[in-house]
């Protein structure tokens, strides 16, 4: 198994999918409230839904969804 590679996720980064520059998105799981939907709209977050496994990843790419597999010590 490949070691994660350490970011900051607080910068840009680019993505090993589609190349692109961008701060990684946060998913958020669970039934979402109106403000959840406000931060998504807004670009601070993606909405995961509600089912939750134990390999699905915290992050994703902002332009094409791809997992960020990023560990925060």
């Amino acid at each position: 198994m490949q070691q994660a590679k350490k970011l900051d996720i607080r910068l840009r980064q680019k993505c090993i999918k589609c190349k692109r520059d961008g701060r990684p998105l946060k998913r958020v799981w669970g039934y979402p409230m109106e403000l959840t939907y406000k931060h998504e709209r807004e670009g601070r977050i993606a909405i995961a839904g509600c089912m939750l496994s134990d390999n699905d990843t915290q992050y994703e790419c902002r332009h094409c969804g791809a997992d960020w597999d990023i560990r925060r010590d």
